[in-house]
């Protein structure tokens, strides 16, 4: 999720001052959201990844959703969409809140 979260506020158009503050917060706050993915997770991670066309991170954090019967939410829109129509339990951050 960090990695997710970070790849989009790298492409907004912040000033550097605020860009630091605004990662180092994201960091420290996604911390206490951290969780640690078994060979299994990993293994059906990398086979996500491989077969949908997306990037790791999101692959695991589907698998994770998964197995904690949850839904993965995501700041991407485009991928929200993909995936959806893929049959995944996905929503965009907007629909979240």
């Amino acid at each position: 999720v960090k990695y997710d979260v970070c790849k989009l506020i790298v492409k907004e158009e912040i000033q550097e001052e605020y860009f630091v503050k605004l990662v180092e917060l994201v960091i420290r706050y996604l911390e206490y959201f951290t969780v640690n993915l078994d060979c299994t997770h990993l293994t059906n991670a990398a086979k996500l990844c491989k077969n949908l066309q997306i990037d790791f991170s999101v692959a695991a954090c589907l698998v994770l959703a998964d197995s904690l019967a949850d839904i993965y939410v995501t700041a991407d829109k485009k991928l929200a969409e993909k995936l959806k129509k893929m049959g995944y339990s996905v929503l965009h951050v907007n629909e979240a809140v």
